[in-house]
């Protein structure tokens, strides 16, 4: 019996250290956890006009090259950033990133946020009606002066036809259309003109179509940043163009210009440049045009043009990561610095990488259709192409690239000319997804038309179109056939959602942005 003692002894003393284990364990469990959460939240912190010129004149379009291949030897793939980005926002150097994790030219811009001031105050303009001016309008809020930010309570089109175009000529203003309730704002008929330093417009699509009425359709672009080479008042610094939707344009789609200076264009999808419309020349449909001074274009998907896609004469751009489809000609154009005289003296510096053209339908299968050409003849240039992709085009003297003039082959650096430290670019092989899946406004919620683009790209299908459609139109007495049309517009729902805004929206919080800008992040994080 004694052993029976002993059991009952050693059960007492086992429910006793149950009991202790029961409760200091988990409370070992919850110190741990919260050192280890305020461990991660200390490694890892929130990232602290007079009318366009007439375009310059296209470059021979397919000349017959006959280009001295002497490229540099062996030049290595790797264009200087990782492969395999960190997915860690980059660590600012100058000032705040105006897009979280983003790098680029003019990136830094406080836009409409109010950080410019001491202390930070930005006025908010609610966009309640979809009316082209007055109280409540986009326009209102453009219109204004000093730190704004446009926010929407409504979704829907805001129909400009009759005003023909739209600009923005007040410096420091943030136009955000992931505040719109689904579907989003979409602009119509009107080029949305840009010509005053630090803007910043994200989520909005700008559809500028084929009505009689309206804007020139020899300069119809869609959106463009534009200056005036006279008038230092008139030469927009600093603008950043984030997840935009821009289509049907007559003249050039997506333009920026001349004297215009560090401007980033990001995710965007430039589409559907109307061919054989009311253009004065002709058939025309042109993608997107960059000859402003300290450029990067990143992430961008250009489909159904016939050329320029993009057309670039600038003294310093980056281009990468982009995704060029069913072009009638090539992909990118590197035009001569001598087109245009506001580059007069300055020298090339060019660095594109991580870039994919893929043919369509519509490319002319007659043609070479390299993804760049190279028609640059400033001496002293330099050009790094390297690790792109291109849809059934070689020259294993230098991929991808065909050269069109004598000078061009001694262009070619082995490592970027020009970069901007924190840019991550992915290899080319990886660009076609990522694009697909993140370019365009809204992309989480897509409307009809940017669906139908992104679904043309992965079935390669679609066409270059001539008009928005689908009835003809008359224009000067003459009438256009528009059998090859985009399908008409889109019916963008409209519905209202008030908003309510952090309740001292300029305060500066320890990321640095302010409580309004934390809160216009997490609404874009919601449509992207």
């Amino acid at each position: 019996m004694a052993w029976r003692g002993m059991l009952s002894v050693w059960a007492s003393w086992w429910r006793v250290w149950a009991r202790i284990l029961f409760i200091v364990l988990p409370l070992a469990g919850a110190v741990m956890t919260t050192s280890c959460s305020e461990q991660s939240s200390s490694d890892s912190p929130e990232p602290d006009p007079d009318p366009d010129p007439d375009p310059d004149p296209d470059p021979d379009p397919d000349p017959d090259p006959d280009p001295d291949p002497d490229p540099d030897p062996d030049p290595g793939p790797d264009p200087g950033p990782d492969p395999d980005p960190d997915p860690d926002c980059p660590t600012p150097e100058e000032g705040l990133p105006i897009v979280p994790c983003e790098v680029g030219f003019g990136i830094t811009t406080p836009a409409g946020s109010g950080r410019n001031v001491n202390p930070p105050k930005t006025t908010v303009y609610r966009v309640t009606n979809l009316d082209p001016d007055g109280d409540g309008s986009l326009k209102a809020c453009i219109d204004a002066s000093g730190p704004r930010t446009c926010i929407f309570e409504i979704s829907g089109t805001i129909d400009l036809t009759e005003m023909g175009m739209i600009s923005i000529n007040n410096e420091y203003l943030t136009i955000a259309g992931q505040t719109a309730p689904s579907p989003g704002i979409m602009i119509r008929g009107a080029s949305l003109r840009i010509e005053a330093n630090d803007v910043l417009i994200q989520h909005i699509r700008v559809r500028t179509g084929d009505a009689v009425e309206g804007r020139d359709p020899g300069d119809r672009d869609g959106l463009y940043a534009i200056g005036k080479s006279d008038d230092p008042d008139r030469q927009p610094h600093n603008v950043v163009l984030d997840h935009l939707s821009v289509s049907w344009g007559i003249d050039e789609t997506f333009t920026v210009k001349d004297t215009a200076k560090n401007v980033t264009i990001l995710h965007s999808i430039v589409s559907e440049g109307l061919w054989y419309n009311m253009h004065p020349k002709g058939g025309h449909s042109k993608g997107l045009m960059i000859s402003a001074e300290n450029m990067l274009v990143k992430g961008n998907l250009i489909a159904h043009h016939d050329d320029r896609a993009p057309l670039e004469t600038t003294p310093a751009a980056i281009t990468v990561n982009n995704v060029t489809y069913n072009t009638r000609q090539v992909g990118m154009r590197l035009s001569p610095l001598s087109n245009n005289e506001n580059h007069d003296g300055k020298v090339r510096r060019t660095t594109v990488a991580g870039n994919v053209r893929l043919k369509g339908p519509s490319s002319d299968e007659g043609r070479d259709s390299a993804w760049v050409v190279v028609s640059e003849d400033r001496s002293g240039s330099e050009i790094y192409i390297e690790d792109n992709l291109c849809d059934g085009w070689e020259n294993p003297d230098w991929p991808c690239v065909r050269v069109d003039t004598d000078e061009g082959m001694g262009f070619r650096v082995s490592n970027p000319p020009l970069w901007i430290d924190g840019l991550s670019v992915l290899p080319a092989s990886k660009a076609l997804d990522y694009v697909l899946a993140n370019a365009g406004a809204r992309p989480a919620e897509r409307d009809e038309v940017d669906a139908r683009i992104v679904n043309d790209v992965v079935n390669r299908t679609g066409k270059i179109v001539d008009c928005v459609g689908p009835e003809d139109i008359e224009a000067d007495g003459e009438v256009i056939d528009c059998e090859n049309n985009a399908g008409g517009w889109p019916e963008m729902e409209v519905n209202t959602r008030p908003l309510t805004l952090p309740e001292d929206y300029n305060a500066v919080t320890p990321s640095g942005y302010t409580e309004l800008e934390v809160w216009l992040h997490d609404m874009a994080k919601q449509v992207e």
